[in-house]
């Protein structure tokens, strides 16, 4: 694909068949009786949005990708990349992760109940505590990236991921806001407290060894009006070992 192709974009409905597209398909939970779901009616779409979350099946793991014949190694691939940005490396699919850079931004905030935790210590006046579990968040999303070498798919300008989880109270919500150089922007609201950031990652490879530059900066802010800011640290990963370099 072109960058001249990935402008263009086409209305989801033309790609609708008509039994889908058809006015007579009943959707069962946009349906409370004689009640009608009005734009503008907040109640109505809270009702909406509260049934559509709590019927929803939370899955506890990704579904194990179809493994493929692997007729070309990976070192056959990019042994004559030595040096260069790996994203620009185009890869078998099958070395991909099954799912995208805007998907894997979330799990930055898998334990999104530290912030919870720092936020009530802020409203309690101890405030070394609060700087305790920002530290441990800031440093929680490593804790995925064991045993996982594989890079997930590159989403396309201007796709959108979306998360709400209400048993954590948080809302997720992310973009991929540039190609070339690629970067992401997410932005999250939890109980007290807000995390925005924007990312951008390059990788090189050096014969035995990957390095990972992340760059951005990652803000957190409370309610009560206390900030914190942070960017991730370059990782190299060597063999078996990972070594990190923090400002």
């Amino acid at each position: 694909m072109s960058d001249e192709d990935e402008f263009h974009f086409y209305d989801t409905r033309q790609s609708f068949s008509d039994s889908v597209a058809s006015p007579d398909v009943k959707v069962r939970y946009l349906n409370y009786g004689n009640e009608a779901c009005k734009f503008g009616d907040s109640l109505a779409a809270d009702r909406t949005n509260e049934y559509l979350l709590s019927s929803a099946k939370r899955r506890s793991k990704l579904p194990e990708p179809v493994e493929k014949e692997r007729s070309v190694s990976l070192w056959s691939m990019i042994k004559d990349n030595v040096g260069k940005d790996l994203t620009r490396v185009c890869l078998p699919v099958y070395f991909n992760e099954p799912l995208s850079s805007l998907q894997k931004c979330f799990e930055e905030l898998e334990y999104s109940y530290l912030l919870d935790r720092a936020y009530e210590c802020g409203l309690r006046g101890n405030g070394l505590m609060r700087i305790l579990y920002v530290a441990a968040f800031a440093v929680s999303g490593y804790a995925s990236t064991d045993s996982r070498p594989c890079k997930p798919f590159n989403p396309l300008l201007g796709e959108t991921y979306e998360a709400d989880y209400p048993e954590k109270g948080i809302r997720f919500f992310s973009e991929k806001v540039s190609h070339h150089p690629m970067a992401m922007a997410c932005h999250c609201e939890g109980k007290g407290w807000k995390f925005w950031g924007d990312s951008n990652l390059k990788s090189k490879f050096w014969g035995q060894s990957i390095q990972v530059d992340p760059s951005g900066i990652l803000t957190l802010e409370f309610d009560d009006g206390e900030t914190f800011q942070w960017s991730k640290v370059q990782i190299l990963h060597q063999r078996h070992s990972y070594y990190s370099s923090f400002p």
